[in-house]
């Protein structure tokens, strides 16, 4: 990860920072870190518009009760608004807040890893590249996924790789790629029409791309929405959990698969899960 820091020099402050995923393909580095740049894009809202704000006058999102005039195409050829300010009231941190923390502690304390962004894990066949690693980790605020990153994390799970999702809100909102308007260069637009919001098929791709929550089932052209706990997180005994004691595996090490999908998991297993991992 490199940042580089542009800045005003006519007398006039001002500065921003630009974020460069530098990936390499041919890594194979224990940890795969996948930055959260579609949910840094959503709430950006750098030129008045965001997955959140705006006055988009399009028909149903210009009037939701829940962000109306909101965007529902934002571009990543953008500045960040990072502060709170009349310009970008919602200003966000972006990068800064969880995601830096992280990999601070992994690069501090030797850790083998290496870094993509969400575009990079979309690319078709990305799955094979996930799975040169042992763990794909990702920390944070996770909140929008496209089908690419869907299909090729859990292809690469279903490989045998260990995620390690460090994450809240992870893949609620489906998103698709558009190319750029300026070069048409791809995977530069980033789109979701949050159909479930407005709880209408909106989105002109749709069908067959439909893009609202993923696991929102009535507006799922060919069918790929679904719950959390059917293929994320339950992303099965291969989550690594992070505890104030260290990484462990602490579900690994619980007897969870005599659970039925759904089913709560008592703490019994998860005391026993500890105390078999020696915590």
């Amino acid at each position: 990860m490199y940042f580089a820091r542009i800045y005003r020099t006519d007398g006039t402050s001002g500065a921003n920072q630009i974020p460069f995923v530098v990936t390499n393909n041919s890594s194979q580095s224990d940890i795969l870190f996948m930055t959260s740049d579609e949910t840094w894009q959503a709430y950006n809202d750098w030129g008045g518009y965001s997955f959140y704000t705006g006055t988009s006058t399009g028909s149903p999102w210009c009037c939701s009760p829940l962000n109306p005039g909101r965007a529902v195409q934002i571009s990543y050829n953008r500045p960040f608004a990072t502060r709170y300010d009349s310009i970008s009231p919602n200003g966000q941190d972006f990068f800064f807040y969880a995601e830096f923390p992280m990999i601070q502690f992994l690069e501090k304390n030797g850790y083998d890893v290496s870094y993509v962004s969400q575009i990079d894990v979309a690319q078709p066949g990305a799955a094979s590249m996930i799975s040169q690693h042992k763990v794909l980790m990702n920390t944070g605020h996770s909140e929008y996924w496209d089908a690419g990153d869907m299909d090729n994390i859990t292809a690469a799970r279903n490989a045998g790789v260990n995620l390690a999702l460090f994450t809240g809100n992870t893949a609620w909102w489906k998103t698709r790629w558009a190319n750029s308007q300026f070069g048409n260069e791809p995977y530069r637009t980033q789109i979701t029409y949050k159909e479930s919001l407005d709880s209408t098929q909106s989105d002109p791709a749709d069908p067959p791309t439909w893009t609202g929550a993923w696991r929102d089932q009535r507006f799922s052209p060919p069918g790929d929405a679904s719950s959390e706990n059917a293929d994320r997180p339950t992303l099965g005994r291969q989550l690594l959990l992070l505890c104030g004691l260290g990484i462990v595996r602490l579900l690994q090490a619980a007897d969870l698969e005599k659970y039925r999908r759904g089913q709560p998991v008592g703490w019994p297993d998860l005391h026993d899960a500890r105390r078999n991992a020696r915590l």
